[in-house]
């Protein structure tokens, strides 16, 4: 039996600790555990959004992309 009342469960045996995944109903994002600095949540004219800064190397659907 791998869990029970007699077990104990540590959240490290059951999170990944490699990356980050942020989730919404229609949008999944990964990033690696050592930049989670990079994903940060703003309210903007009362609407919530998850900002990626993104400061090179950007692709979308495999196509490079330029940011101005």
């Amino acid at each position: 039996e791998a869990f029970g009342k007699d077990m104990q469960l540590s959240p490290k045996n059951i999170i990944n600790d490699k990356k980050i995944e942020v989730q919404t109903p229609d949008v999944t994002i990964q990033v690696s555990a050592q930049r989670r600095d990079l994903v940060q949540t703003r309210v903007i004219d009362g609407t919530k959004y998850i900002v990626i800064r993104a400061d090179e190397g950007v692709q979308v659907n495999g196509v490079h992309v330029h940011i101005e």
